[in-house]
């Protein structure tokens, strides 16, 4: 039976769907120094490989001129920063954010990641070509090591509206350092073997439907998606494809705001582990004031 570890990668990117595609930003009141403020709190699950990731953050929002031209958000500016916690690890996170127009967003983000050695994570593999699937991660269990991560992410979307239809383009430049023993190490946020100071390259492409609207910020989104994802130094590179759905599912729901749930269900096309297998990702989440 493999062993829950995180893959906070394949939740987050349902979460900033849902935040994204849904009517509007949930607002946790203005700042004292202007602009707003929001916190979040999100719970999720995946399977194949198993995580479990509890993720609470917030930032500010500082708008811009400019106009919406149809979609969610008007330009802006955005600081902040959260914490991640699962069985096999915690992150601090700080983020800085630039929507210059509502067809371009562009983040700069920096983790600070604690490996407590269980769970799958961290764990070392001799060459770039070594097999890291369920099987021969269970055979390692009690070799992961208690270490320090380091990621620095950089992330271009690109979106156009068309009627029902938003097409989304999400680019990854995460660029991850480590302290254990190496030379390869599994990481699970992108489910791939990488060397100490190595590129992971990923790219997404999201057609999402809006398939329901209701009063205020109630929405549904749903169509297929699909990633490319290469890891520099061992050369590895996977694709999947699948289905993503989004929903907002009201303003309030008494102190929170804007409480929603998200899926991310597909198929690994191309892996040297899991090549034709499926997996899912399934979150809730909510805005608190």
């Amino acid at each position: 039976m493999s062993r829950p570890v995180q893959g906070g990668r394949w939740w987050a990117a349902g979460l900033a769907a849902t935040l994204t595609l849904c009517a509007g930003s949930a607002r946790a009141g203005e700042g004292s120094g202007g602009g707003l403020v929001v916190y979040e709190a999100d719970l999720a699950g995946a399977k194949n490989p198993d995580g479990l990731l509890l993720t609470l953050g917030g930032f500010r929002r500082w708008p811009l001129q400019g106009e919406a031209a149809g979609l969610a958000a008007s330009p802006y500016l955005q600081a902040g920063g959260g914490v991640a916690v699962s069985p096999a690890y915690a992150a601090g996170k700080v983020h800085g954010e630039w929507m210059p127009h509502p067809a371009l967003q562009l983040r700069a983000q920096y983790s600070w990641i604690r490996y407590f050695g269980d769970y799958a994570a961290l764990l070392s593999f001799p060459s770039g070509d070594a097999a890291f699937g369920r099987r021969e991660v269970d055979e390692l269990e009690g070799e992961e090591e208690a270490a320090w991560g380091q990621r620095l992410l950089l992330r271009p979307i690109l979106r156009f509206k068309y009627g029902p239809l938003l097409v989304r383009n999400v680019t990854d430049f995460a660029f991850c350092r480590f302290d254990g023993q190496g030379p390869y190490f599994l990481e699970w946020d992108y489910c791939t073997l990488v060397k100490d100071s190595d590129w992971i390259i990923s790219d997404s492409i999201q057609l999402p439907f809006k398939i329901w609207s209701g009063p205020g910020a109630e929405a549904a989104y749903a169509g297929p998606f699909f990633e490319i994802t290469h890891a520099e130094a061992a050369d590895i590179t996977q694709e999947r494809a699948g289905l993503i759905a989004a929903w907002t599912l009201s303003d309030r729901l008494g102190p929170l705001t804007q409480p929603r749930a998200y899926l991310q269900a597909g198929m690994h096309l191309r892996d040297p582990n899991r090549e034709g297998e499926f997996y899912v990702v399934f979150g809730v989440g909510f805005d608190l004031d």
